[in-house]
């Protein structure tokens, strides 16, 4: 079980929240709570703590609800399930929740992944497919994601994204990551995203973290330490 301190809190009123709890076994892993849904794993690799180079593309995935989830791995192929038992607001007159899946392949240096996930309450379907191959010190990452909308009068969009990870040495590792997605509105131009970032780590679990990014012709940037113990 894990429940973490004033996730759902506010000022006037802090508590726990966002539970999960889960159960493993030789069938794999269920989970139940407050989750992030299966098609999550989709997406472009971020710059810094999240600069926002990725924001555009990945914004194609909606918003997709969870409570319950069933992973299992066998040999290097993984798949995952979940789906919003409880529904919405939108959706509890139909008794369907939002639906999403995941599978992963890992073949030596090569993963490949796809995604898909059905949002009920709008009617919204997206499919994602990623590819993944580390080289010596080098990584390399495609993302494509399509969504076709449940409204009619809205234009279906797609995007595709590709980055690089370096590692100069042990300390340092540099990520660049560019992008380009369709535009909202029929005949606009597509959007083209693009940053670089790095993480270098001093030691005893302290990091630093930074980036710069240009999303949607807004120019972002960021630097901090992440701390893990």
């Amino acid at each position: 079980m894990d429940i973490d301190s004033g996730a759902n809190g506010t000022s006037a009123n802090l508590g726990g929240g966002d539970p999960e709890i889960f159960i493993t076994g030789a069938f794999g892993t269920i989970m139940i709570g407050n989750i992030t849904h299966a098609a999550d794993a989709i997406g472009l690799a971020e710059v810094g703590d999240g600069a926002g180079a990725d924001d555009t593309l990945e914004s194609l995935r909606g918003t997709v609800a969870a409570d319950v989830s069933w992973k299992y791995t066998i040999e290097g192929l993984t798949l995952t399930l979940s789906t919003e038992v409880g529904g919405t607001a939108d959706s509890v007159s139909t008794g369907e929740g939002d639906f999403s899946m995941h599978a992963s392949y890992t073949m030596g240096g090569l993963t490949a992944e796809l995604g898909f996930a059905d949002i009920n309450s709008s009617g919204d379907t997206w499919t994602g497919f990623e590819l993944g191959y580390k080289m010596g010190a080098a990584t390399l990452g495609a993302t494509f994601i399509n969504t076709d909308y449940g409204n009619a009068a809205t234009r279906d969009r797609s995007g595709a994204g590709f980055s690089i990870g370096y590692a100069v040495n042990d300390a340092l590792t540099v990520t660049g990551v560019m992008s380009s997605t369709d535009g909202v509105a029929a005949g606009a131009t597509s959007i083209d995203d693009y940053g670089v970032g790095f993480a270098y780590n001093l030691g005893g679990g302290a990091t630093i973290v930074g980036g710069m990014a240009e999303e949607n012709t807004v120019d972002a940037w960021d630097l901090g330490i992440q701390m893990k113990f």
